[in-house]
């Protein structure tokens, strides 16, 4: 057997892990961090921060990467902030948290660790934005479409679900129903009235249900039809979902999400992005045919 080989490997492992070394430390005690306040206090209190709370946070947390982005003094550590390595460093943190959210049965989006998590992903692409737009580079365009294409979609995301709501309401044919409730077992009032026409479940040959279709009026003005997910919008930050049938009635879902028009436009900004990055490709030129 080559022992030799196997102990020629290990100092070049150790040399090309040495630069991460202080990030990854960094990291290690930013996530100590977060762990703690989860053990200590459970899930992250969104409902602290929504609007108008949330939004002021958004904006004090852009002046403050701002400041630490143009101002001169600090340009040494926005520099090694924002290099090659940190941004490969943070990068594989959250891909970690994801990776452990998707290996697991409960709800982790919530928790301390993946909000430090996402919100340190955010923090370092917004400094990156700013960085590179505030030097002359060439494609300005296409970085500014993928970088702040995915800040958006991203934060729109972050920053916008402490005004997520989520409501159900049960639906019958014999009354109209205005009552709603969410998951935390309260009661309210929503501004229509819904009661269920007809519904209508298909099925395979095997006996399983195929597909689900109910006929909704709203407000007893206009008839709508819903399918599992397909759903029909109630205003501009409300979406109605056919959730469940059962026999006779069904059960609706009110989804608010007023910042998802900030998602799509970051989506369509990052499709741009990456179309013109298949047009202009990387802008490396092959040297000596190679």
């Amino acid at each position: 057997m080559n022992f030799a080989g196997r102990q020629s490997c290990r100092p070049s492992l150790i040399r090309t892990m040495k630069p991460y070394l202080p990030h990854m430390i960094i990291l290690c005690c930013y996530s100590g961090i977060a762990l703690s306040c989860q053990l200590s206090t459970g899930d992250f209190p969104a409902y602290l921060f929504v609007f108008p709370v949330n939004v002021t946070a958004m904006a004090v947390w852009i002046a403050l990467i701002s400041a630490m982005c143009l101002l001169k003094p600090l340009s040494g550590f926005t520099n090694r902030a924002t290099c090659a390595k940190a941004s490969v460093a943070v990068i594989g943190l959250f891909a970690a948290v994801c990776i452990i959210q998707g290996f697991s049965t409960a709800r982790l989006t919530g928790s301390w660790w993946f909000v430090a998590a996402t919100f340190l992903l955010l923090s370092q692409l917004l400094a990156v934005c700013i960085r590179g737009l505030s030097r002359s580079r060439p494609r300005k365009l296409r970085f500014a479409l993928i970088h702040i294409g995915l800040l958006l979609a991203l934060g729109g995301g972050f920053w916008g679900s402490p005004d997520t709501e989520v409501h159900r309401i049960p639906v019958t044919k014999d009354k109209a129903r205005d009552k709603v409730i969410d998951a935390n077992g309260n009661f309210s009032y929503i501004g229509h009235s819904l009661r269920l026409i007809n519904s209508k479940t298909e099925f395979y040959p095997d006996g399983s249900p195929k597909d689900y279709t109910a006929v909704i009026s709203i407000d007893d003005s206009s008839d709508v039809c819903l399918k599992v997910n397909e759903p029909y919008g109630l205003s501009w930050s409300e979406d109605l979902y056919l959730s469940s049938i059962n026999d006779g009635f069904c059960i609706l879902e009110i989804v608010k999400q007023p910042w998802k028009h900030v998602q799509y436009v970051g989506i369509w900004m990052l499709i741009a992005g990456s179309m013109l990055l298949f047009v202009q490709g990387t802008g490396k030129s092959k040297k000596n045919g190679k």
